[in-house]
C-alpha cells in the first residue's frame, strides 16, 4: 500500500510488521518442506550435493527467523529482501534445485 494511504506512519509500521512476519513465516514453510523432501530423496544425490543444499536451505531458513525475532519482524527491509511477489528469489532457485536434484533420473544422478 502506499504510504499515503495510511491516517499515520504508526499504521504504516504495523502493517508492513503484519505482512512480512506472515510471509516470513510462508518462507519458513517453504523451506521445511523443501528440508523434508530433500531428507525423503537423499540417497538419489550425492553426498555433496545433498550437503550443499541442506546447509543452503538451513542458513536461509536460519535467515529468515532472525528476520522474524526483530522488533518489527524486520519490517520494510525483510519485504524488500523477498520481493514484489513475496518470493525471495534465492529460496525459491534453491527449492527448484531441490527438485532437480531429487527428480533426476537414476542414470544421470550416479
Amino acid at each position: 500500500m502506499p504510504r499515503s494511504d495510511f491516517a499515520t506512519s504508526a499504521e504504516y509500521h504495523a502493517d508492513a510488521e503484519r505482512r512480512a512476519y506472515d510471509l516470513l513465516n510462508g518462507q519458513i514453510a517453504r523451506i521445511d518442506a523443501a528440508l523434508d523432501f530433500l531428507k525423503l530423496n537423499r540417497s538419489k544425490m550425492l553426498p555433496s550435493i545433498y550437503a550443499g543444499l541442506h546447509t543452503q536451505l538451513v542458513g536461509l531458513r536460519n535467515r529468515a527467523e532472525n528476520f522474524i525475532v526483530m522488533p518489527d519482524c524486520g519490517g520494510t527491509t525483510a519485504l524488500g529482501i523477498m520481493g514484489a511477489n513475496g518470493c525471495d528469489p534465492k529460496i525459491t532457485a534453491l527449492i527448484a534445485s531441490v527438485d532437480f536434484h531429487a527428480n533426476r533420473p537414476a542414470s544421470i544422478a550416479a
